[in-house]
């Protein structure tokens, strides 16, 4: 064999154990911080976009419910005041005109709420004027009382069929206005309810609560419950008709007129109307409609930033605060209405 082969033959062949490492290239402090970089925005992105959406659908779910409450009130106080001087009719009197039993007055309202919520309700009296039995507080809050003969179509009666009051209470009977000039059973007593509706200051905003003159469980006008809250304005104006002189009508109605010539607060009706103006009918008995106005407002604050809205005076108010707002109104007559005898 020659001998360059056989010294060939002689070198040991390699082993993997042995073989040196590849040299390994890592990454560089740039790299990483760049990557961090991307990653803490892409984080960021997606939690403020989750933020966004859940703010979003909050405030939405906030604005719903408050247009469901401002809408409330309306539907609450709509009904009560188109009913306010409702009464059935008899015909027993000697003429053998048809009369109401209830020819009281339908309403009465306040700017700053009752100072005397408590009072006793009107009790069938046709000389009484029950604007004078109420008396208006200095106080803030509107407050409006609402009267009509009530039954088991009108009200929710109670377990024995009995017409009640806006808290449910069973409302007791009531000498009926007829009673002098046709006593006879069907003229001789009358079911009067009478609601007082009313707010009622909760910090900042109000509750809007009823009391009537239902008389079970602690007796007329000594409970009340609350129906609506975070309202944090309600604004009442009396459409007034433009008679200065009740008129007999031909079906014997002692009516004012039906045009309405302005609408006024109820400090101005008092004013206006006095018992010199009016001294045989209660002044009161000149209101037409009723117009409604209710700015609600959120529980928290839930916005980012002041958000404008429209109060009841039309005007855009850009409020200092975060609280959501809104505003809803609207126009009830009072188709019941009649003057007394």
């Amino acid at each position: 064999m020659p001998a360059d082969q056989s010294h060939a033959m002689s070198l040991p062949l390699p082993s993997p154990m042995t073989t040196a490492p590849r040299a390994q290239r890592g990454r560089s402090l740039m790299e990483l911080m760049i990557a961090l970089v991307i990653g803490v925005i892409i984080l960021g992105s997606i939690m403020l976009m989750t933020t966004n959406t859940n703010t979003g659908g909050q405030q939405s779910s906030t604005q719903g419910r408050m247009s469901e409450d401002a809408q409330l009130v309306l539907a609450i106080l709509g009904p009560q005041i188109r009913m306010a001087g409702y009464s059935g009719v008899v015909n027993d009197r000697t003429d053998g005109v048809a009369y109401k039993r209830f020819m009281g007055p339908a309403i009465r309202g306040c700017d700053n709420g009752f100072a005397n919520l408590q009072t006793a309700a009107w009790r069938g009296d046709a000389a009484q004027r029950h604007s004078d039995l109420l008396t208006c507080a200095a106080g803030d809050g509107a407050a409006i009382s609402i009267l009509y003969e009530a039954d088991a179509l009108n009200t929710v009666p109670n377990a024995a069929g009995n017409p009640t009051d806006c808290l449910g209470r069973q409302v007791n009977q009531v000498p009926s206005s007829l009673q002098a000039q046709a006593p006879s059973a069907a003229a001789a007593n009358v079911t009067v309810v009478e609601n007082r509706f009313f707010l009622q200051r909760q910090g900042a905003t109000f509750d809007l609560l009823c009391v009537g003159n239902g008389v079970n469980a602690g007796g007329a006008f000594t409970r009340s419950e609350p129906l609506i809250s975070n309202i944090e304005q309600l604004q009442v104006l009396y459409g007034v008709s433009n008679a200065t002189v009740p008129t007999q009508s031909a079906t014997g109605f002692n009516q004012y007129g039906n045009q309405v010539v302005g609408y006024l607060t109820a400090a101005q009706i008092d004013q206006q109307f006095t018992a010199a103006t009016d001294p045989d009918n209660d002044r009161w008995m000149r209101v037409v409609n009723v117009k409604l106005c209710v700015t609600v407002r959120s529980e928290k604050p839930e916005a980012s930033e002041p958000i404008a809205y429209v109060n009841c005076a039309g005007q855009v108010i850009t409020p200092n605060d975060r609280f959501l707002r809104r505003t809803a109104q609207g126009t009830f007559a009072l188709r019941n209405r009649s003057g007394i005898l």
